[in-house]
């Protein structure tokens, strides 16, 4: 099925749609999933008011009082709707997130943005919020264009409830051009350096790079003193990070993976003597996915446009939060926090739009580049060409095609993807959703269908084939917007 939304002169437009994963979901949560994908939504639009301004918003970005265009963004609304997905404990993100080996909660996320503004900010650093530390500032950027972006990242996060907000501060330091002043290579007074290349402050100066770039992305616990530096909250104690059913599931897949490899170790997890330890249970009865399904992350694009068709009025942003595989070894970072992998948005020179997030497999989807390269596919195609046939082609020949003759069993992708582009004079938008997993959640609402929708789409290829035919399990769907 194929469906688009023609925006016109008339009215402002939005397009905003929130993933929840590919993967499996079963379908006793279905119900919940939904629940939260569109309350997500509803609560991104009550808050910036898309209905009456030309974009996501008229007043000032609740997320980070630095923007420099005083107004909010389709970033900020990408950045509310992976906030409001990180904190509930249906999804592998911030709180839901799946445990590492050593049952602990370590996270990713990423986000990217493209406007005619970024890169133009105005240079008045990123402050510390809630606290007297003197603000870091950026060495100036290159020059903006009108086909600019800004991208930033975390891996690996440790006791960040909303990692998508501390790569949220990482973007926004990228963002900057000017600084108010230099300061001395040599500098005096109480300055604060965190060791992480983000200048130094001094007095009441905002600082310098002294030449040092500033971060694409931050990991570990380098990311977590940025997080305090930078007002971010972060939990008293890593056990507020752990919801019952990822503890559950954890538990479960660790005791069973411990019998199999002929280990008798306690764990960390169980339950008091006579509680009835994870032993006791099966996975399968007690509701709990395959260790290897929850391999999900959350995510959110957003296209946003002005009252008229110009194409710098145009926004697009697009993110990514996870909590990545059950049972990873820590320190391991996947597609959600990789420049390219994860998510992608931009606008390019010939008019055209793309905003992408990716879920799935992260170690093959981080070594296909998969958004970028489905972006710049996009980008490339000609006007007439269809969105399902390319989608087919990179995630067909190009994805699960290749890793298949590579040995791997069944390669897991999924996308959630808004494209825009010229039809004649005015723009079109497509939202699109392509799987090659048993599930994939999603919710979406535009300017001409505001109340939000959520579905947990199934892809019933798998209820047919057999894994060892070679035959791809993909999934495409457009919807109205």
């Amino acid at each position: 099925m194929s469906h688009q939304a023609r925006d016109t002169t008339s009215r402002p437009f939005y397009l905003v749609a929130v993933h929840g994963g590919a993967g499996y979901h079963s379908p006793v949560s279905d119900s919940s999933v939904n629940r939260n994908l569109r309350a997500a939504i509803s609560s991104t639009l009550a808050t910036f008011a898309v209905t009456t301004a030309p974009v996501i918003g008229a007043a000032s970005s609740t997320i980070d009082n630095t923007h420099s265009s005083g107004s909010s963004s389709a970033l900020d609304a990408v950045t509310t709707l992976i906030a409001a997905l990180e904190d509930a404990p249906d999804f592998n993100a911030g709180y839901g997130s799946n445990l590492t080996f050593d049952g602990d909660v370590e996270c990713d996320a990423s986000l990217m943005s493209s406007t005619a503004e970024d890169g133009d900010g105005d240079g008045d650093g990123m402050t510390v919020e809630g606290s007297t530390a003197h603000p870091h500032v950026y060495p100036p950027s290159s020059p903006p264009s009108p086909s600019s972006f800004s991208f930033g990242s975390v891996g690996a996060v440790p006791g960040v409830r909303n990692p998508v907000l501390l790569a949220r501060r990482v973007l926004e330091g990228r963002r900057r051009r000017r600084p108010q002043r230099r300061e001395p290579e040599q500098a005096s007074g109480p300055g604060r350096d965190l060791g992480l290349g983000l200048g130094t402050g001094t007095g009441t100066g905002t600082g310098t790079g002294m030449g040092r770039v500033p971060p694409l992305m931050l990991v570990g616990e380098g990311a977590v003193r940025f997080a305090r530096a930078q007002g971010v909250p972060v939990v008293d104690s890593p056990r507020e990070m752990v919801a019952p059913r990822a503890r559950e599931e954890w538990a479960v897949w660790r005791e069973r993976l411990g019998r199999w490899k002929g280990e008798e170790r306690a764990s960390a997890w169980a339950p008091a003597e006579g509680g009835g330890g994870p032993s006791d249970h099966d996975p399968e009865t007690l509701g709990i996915m395959p260790v290897d399904a929850r391999q999900d992350t959350v995510g959110a694009v957003v296209l946003v446009g002005g009252d008229d068709v110009r194409r710098q009025e145009r926004q697009v942003a697009a993110g990514v939060s996870s909590g990545g595989l059950l049972l990873k070894h820590p320190g391991r970072v996947g597609e959600a926090a990789i420049f390219g992998a994860g998510c992608w948005a931009e606008r390019s020179s010939g008019g055209r739009s793309v905003a992408c997030s990716v879920s799935g497999q992260g170690e093959l989807i981080v070594q296909s580049s998969l958004a970028r390269t489905l972006a710049e596919r996009i980008a490339a195609s000609a006007e007439d060409e269809d969105g399902h046939d390319i989608l087919r082609s990179v995630l067909v020949d190009q994805f699960y095609g290749r890793w298949r003759q590579r040995g791997e069993h069944q390669p897991a992708v999924g996308v959630l993807l808004i494209t825009q582009g010229m039809n004649g004079s005015e723009h079109t938008a497509r939202l699109w959703c392509a799987f090659t997993t048993q599930s994939m959640a999603i919710a979406y609402a535009s300017s001409r269908h505001p109340k939000p929708k959520a579905t947990v789409l199934r892809n019933t290829a798998h209820e047919f084939r057999n894994d060892d035919d070679g035959r791809p399990p993909l999934f495409i769907a457009s919807f109205p917007c």
